[in-house]
């Protein structure tokens, strides 16, 4: 029985190009990684008086989940949604936030699908 021998057809690159696509792999990780943070609901309070969410799809948009009177919110007669405008505030939410606003917090806390203060105080 003969054997033949195949030329090596696998060529050896360079560090320099390995370390490159290495980099590359990291920022396509990183990019990855902000754009799934993006896919999340925003759990966020509105100008200290309403607390709502933020889809994805409608960056510019508070949709309320509560508001109070009592802390500056307009009287309203439904949970219309909020525009963000220049002047605003917005900052995400916290637990303590949706002991304020007297919501329960069971069903959003869900890291995979919503993005909240995961600060333990509730302090920013």
């Amino acid at each position: 029985m003969k054997l033949y021998r195949q030329p090596c057809t696998a060529s050896v690159k360079p560090q320099a190009v390995q370390a490159e696509k290495g980099t590359e792999k990291r920022e396509r990780k990183k990019q990855l990684k902000i754009d799934s943070d993006m896919d999340k609901i925003k759990l966020v309070v509105y100008n200290e008086y309403a607390l709502g969410y933020i889809m994805p799809e409608q960056p510019d948009k508070v949709c309320t989940l509560a508001d109070r009177v009592t802390l500056g919110a307009p009287s309203r007669t439904m949970l219309e949604p909020y525009f963000i405008g220049k002047n605003d505030t917005v900052r995400l939410a916290s637990r303590k936030d949706f002991d304020t606003f007297r919501l329960s917090f069971e069903g959003y806390d869900n890291p995979q699908m919503y993005e909240y203060d995961t600060d333990k105080n509730g302090i920013n």
